[in-house]
């Protein structure tokens, strides 16, 4: 029984890591488990108000087990960026974590994130995805409409790549 607020901050975010540990035992390379992994390290590392010491080990030996702590993250995120090359949901997960780690990242997961469109596999709906991503990171205009050139190029019937009459 959660007991008070601390309990129950406690239990969200054991309840969250447990989930973490089986999404990514069912399917460690699925986009969406590899960015919250590093949400949740991420979480874990900048709270303000920490967890008792024993909260904390158990949720650093749990979390252990699929994001060592000894781990460079930067070039963890390289690595799986660079095995997963070939698939744009993945490159885009890979993308937003580096901008998770290196906010600096900008331009260069812009220019990164128009190329996955040039990629064998990547479809209508990455594509999509990929431009709702430039939006949200508020990219320069010349990469939005770079992105929207090579995705009208690619899909043409896609309305969500229209050119714009001046």
């Amino acid at each position: 029984m959660i007991t008070n607020e601390a309990d129950m901050k406690i239990e969200k975010f054991l309840l969250a890591l447990r989930t973490l540990i089986a999404s990514h035992e069912l399917s460690p390379s699925n986009p969406t488990t590899y960015e919250q992994i590093f949400r949740f390290q991420q979480a874990i590392s900048k709270l303000s108000d920490p967890l008792p010491p024993k909260a904390m080990e158990v949720i650093n030996a749990e979390f252990n087990t699929i994001l060592p702590a000894a781990t460079d993250l930067t070039k963890h995120n390289d690595d799986f960026m660079q095995e997963h090359h070939g698939r744009a949901s993945n490159v885009q997960a890979a993308l937003r974590v580096r901008r998770l780690l290196d906010p600096g990242s900008n331009e260069k997961n812009q220019q990164d994130l128009i190329r996955t469109l040039a990629l064998e596999g990547s479809n209508l709906e990455d594509a999509v995805r990929g431009l709702n991503l430039l939006k949200q990171w508020k990219a320069k205009d010349r990469y939005l409409n770079d992105y929207v050139t090579a995705a009208h190029e690619r899909w043409p019937e896609a309305s969500a790549f229209e050119k714009k009459e001046d």
